[in-house]
């Protein structure tokens, strides 16, 4: 059985829930881990509503749970564990005969790395036996997995295709964030819609296009072709203005690619044949989708596409960036990183509440999402993203894809 502990708000301690002899240290603020002692309340606290407390989750003096040292190797025979030391010739079995480790109780912490908590989450799991607790320490693969992916981007090349198609997407909020160009843009697919057909040779020539992004066959009939028209030109996204992307807000990428699925090349004839009278020099706008904080690469990626966009003016750029390579690269970039944005991005959209937490939490450990979630946090690790996505570059370059 399994069960997630109640969440907890940590509060900053005060200098009157120290211990007596600590008050004075903590008045003059000589106090260390003060946060790793918040910590070690908190879960005390938590594990209180469960009917727990530390001593429950101790481990047992006749059980060895520590790392080996240099002299020690660990042997197992007919299932039980021993470990062997080398310099003193000594074997002594890790936990005593019908030993069931099932039987114990444990809890699982996943932190952030790097977090002012984790010294006294290390002092129960790693410190003397008699404060020692079935304690297992985990990374939170989560947390930072936007840095991850980004990292694994720039290693694949694939970060310039982010950029560009963060172009296109928060083309509705321009310029400067104003909307103004959401109705500029609904008016060119307007005079594009009423000044063209199903049957026009604009349309026909992206037809090839517009299926092979939807997956689907060409159409052989004229009554298909009109289908597709039709299909293309309700498009939710010439009436909504979608998500808007801001890389510095996790994830928000993936929400707009998924957004604009299908529909990219229908968006790129728009933008390169509607009727966007007086929009070519459209070059000062402000894109929000480019990072603040940049790498060399991404200054050199951005400084590339602000040079395009002044040359060329925003409108065509986003036209522009909308070819088959970008979209290619774009879906399997979503594939890969799918788990990550499933478990963070749609979580965080969806429980808002208190109360959608709860259920949430409820629904998790009734279903076994707790164990999915460690699957995924085990399976979907940013280094396989990186190892998948340099073998997709490898693809690119040497002509696979």
């Amino acid at each position: 059985m399994a069960a997630y502990v109640p969440v907890q708000d940590l509060k900053r301690p005060t200098v009157g829930q120290l211990d007596p002899e600590l008050q004075a240290l903590g008045l003059e603020g000589k106090l260390t881990r003060v946060e790793g002692w918040a910590e070690a309340r908190a879960l005390s606290h938590a594990l209180s509503g469960l009917g727990l407390a530390f001593n429950d989750l101790k481990v047992p003096d006749h059980v060895i749970a520590r790392p080996l040292t240099a002299e020690e190797v660990r042997h197992t025979h007919n299932g039980i564990s021993f470990i062997y030391n080398e310099v003193s010739r000594t074997l002594i079995p890790e936990t005593p005969v019908g030993f069931q480790w099932s039987k114990m109780k444990a809890i699982i912490s996943v932190s952030d790395q790097g977090a002012t908590n984790r010294a006294a989450l290390h002092f129960l799991a790693y410190g003397p036996q008699e404060t020692r607790l079935m304690l297992g320490l985990q990374w939170d693969p989560f947390h930072r997995c936007w840095n991850d992916l980004k990292a694994a981007m720039r290693k694949a090349s694939l970060w310039k295709m982010v950029l560009s198609l963060s172009i296109s997407y928060n083309l509705p909020y321009g310029p400067f964030n104003s909307g103004q160009w959401f109705h500029r843009k609904a008016q060119a697919a307007k005079e594009f819609f009423e000044s063209n057909g199903p049957h026009s040779s604009t349309f026909a020539s992206y037809i090839p296009y517009i299926c092979w992004e939807l997956n689907i066959p060409e159409p052989t009939f004229p009554e298909d072709v009109e289908e597709l028209w039709h299909k293309v030109q309700d498009s939710e996204h010439w009436r909504k203005k979608g998500p808007l992307v801001k890389l510095m807000r996790w994830l928000s990428f993936f929400q707009s690619s998924n957004f604009y699925k299908g529909d990219h090349m229908a968006l790129k004839m728009v933008l390169t044949h509607g009727g966007l009278h007086g929009m070519t020099h459209d070059e000062d706008e402000e894109d929000t989708a480019l990072p603040t904080r940049q790498t060399q690469d991404d200054k050199t990626a951005r400084a590339e596409l602000q040079e395009l966009k002044k040359s060329k003016g925003t409108w065509k750029v986003a036209g522009k960036v909308l070819h088959a390579r970008h979209i290619m690269q774009k879906d399997i970039l979503c594939v890969v990183s799918r788990a990550a944005c499933t478990h963070h991005s749609e979580e965080a959209r969806e429980l808002l509440t208190a109360e959608q937490v709860f259920q949430h939490t409820l629904k998790s450990v009734t279903n076994q999402g707790w164990a999915q979630e460690l699957v995924t946090g085990l399976f979907f690790h940013p280094f396989f993203y990186l190892q998948f996505l340099v073998s997709v570059r490898c693809a690119f370059v040497e002509g696979w894809l």
